[in-house]
């Protein structure tokens, strides 16, 4: 049935389960109808037991032991003052949210944890008129996602909009599928970090978010008191994938500035194996080294050097905002009678890069099956000679050859693209 507030007045909803039947789907707060509160708020919290009698815990999150928080498509919360969410879950998801969230006229704050955070598959708003308010979304996930907002998880405020979510193991930390807006005047802020192993990304974005008056950054964040917390200057982290990543329609707009803080940390997992590698070779003073040299270093050695360059270089983008306080589009839409050589040139060499290392991993990564199997390899391998010289220099060359035609095909195809957008 509904439930409302029709005059005046806070409603206030305080639950806690803690059955352990999984088919009955234990849950803090389910809602299959529409919460109605016309002149106050409306708060979703957890209880507790005082005397053994069920008693409102403030500030606290209704509680599951599978789901904090769920709201069915038609379980709308309507307020016209602040709306303020908190669930948890012992073993699965804080917040199922698929009914629609929507305050008229005040903040709109949501939190959820668990082995996954929330998933929002519905319109979350935070004011509809000239009043200025924020839309607040944090998400922790132990065990996967941290927010995850499906193709209906709409979330728009007249204000700012602050998105922050954490993964722990695996799954992203924040997915958005829809549309981000702040529509009067306000900040839009993602920070993001997903610390398992895998492909997944600290901010997943395949939706447009558009700032009318103000700025857009995306950022790191951190663990406080095992909550996902904002943590403004670092960069959103994942450890094995991208920081951050968009799709073509993830499109970033903003009346102010726009600030990207990203990172990955597989350098930092890469350079920890090289130095590894290291250590086992200069324990022993005799040791001569594994593999072959080259200008004198071991492969191992370069390896660590290349990933402290990159580790570096990272850093210095990170800190370097110069370029877009200028509002520097970079080389490829300089206005330069040089610009179709220049940028040919730049898309080509691109191109081939990536390819000729594409196809070099792949031809390791078939070459290492024969030698160590489905299993880890040896520290140092047997046999390590490939094909023989200089059939094996050969082969590096062949591929990159084949590279460069198709780098000069792509190449081609994009400049007519170019021509035909122009």
């Amino acid at each position: 049935s509904t439930l409302a507030s029709t005059v005046a007045g806070d409603v206030i909803l305080s639950g806690h389960s803690g059955g352990t039947t999984a088919n009955v789907y234990p849950t803090g707060a389910y809602l299959a109808n529409t919460v109605t509160v016309s002149g106050g708020n409306l708060i979703i919290q957890g209880a507790g037991l005082v005397g053994g009698v069920a008693t409102p815990v403030t500030g606290s999150a209704a509680t599951g032991s599978r789901q904090g928080f769920t709201s069915t498509g038609s379980g709308d919360l309507l307020a016209s003052g602040n709306i303020w969410l908190s669930g948890h879950s012992v073993t699965y998801l804080g917040d199922s949210i698929t009914g629609d969230i929507i305050s008229t006229d005040g903040n709109v704050t949501l939190f959820g944890s668990g082995p996954y955070g929330m998933n929002i598959a519905g319109e979350v708003r935070a004011g509809s008129g000239s009043n200025l308010r924020s839309l607040t979304i944090t998400g922790t996930g132990s065990g996967g996602h941290g927010v995850n907002g499906t193709a209906a998880g709409k979330l728009s405020a007249t204000g700012s909009v602050a998105v922050t979510g954490y993964a722990s193991l695996s799954g992203h930390a924040v997915v958005i599928n829809n549309f981000v807006k702040s529509t009067l005047a306000g900040d839009i802020v993602f920070s993001a970090q997903a610390t398992g192993a895998g492909t997944f990304n600290g901010l997943d974005l395949n939706g447009p978010v558009t700032a009318t008056n103000g700025g857009i950054t995306i950022q790191g964040a951190t663990l406080v008191g095992g909550v996902a917390t904002p943590a403004p200057g670092t960069a959103s982290t994942s450890r094995q994938s991208y920081g951050f990543t968009s799709a073509a329609i993830g499109t970033l707009t903003a009346n102010g500035d726009i600030i990207v803080r990203t990172a990955s940390i597989d350098r930092v997992v890469g350079a920890a194996g090289s130095t590894r590698q290291i250590l086992l070779h200069i324990a022993d003073p005799n040791d001569p080294g594994y593999g072959p040299e080259v200008f004198g270093w071991h492969l191992y050695t370069w390896a660590l050097v290349t990933f402290i360059v990159a580790i570096v270089g990272c850093a210095l983008l990170i800190m370097w905002q110069a370029p877009f306080t200028a509002g520097d589009r970079g080389v490829l839409h300089d206005a330069h009678p040089l610009r179709p050589l220049v940028t040919g040139v730049i898309v080509w060499l691109s191109l081939l890069v990536i390819i000729w290392i594409f196809i070099d991993l792949l031809a390791v990564g078939i070459s290492i099956v024969p030698e160590c199997g489905l299993g880890e390899c040896p520290d140092d391998p047997a046999n390590t000679a490939g094909l023989a010289e200089p059939w094996g220099w050969i082969a590096v060359l062949s591929a990159g050859i084949v590279a460069a035609v198709i780098a000069a095909v792509l190449e081609r195809r994009w400049k007519a693209k170019q021509a035909a957008g122009a």
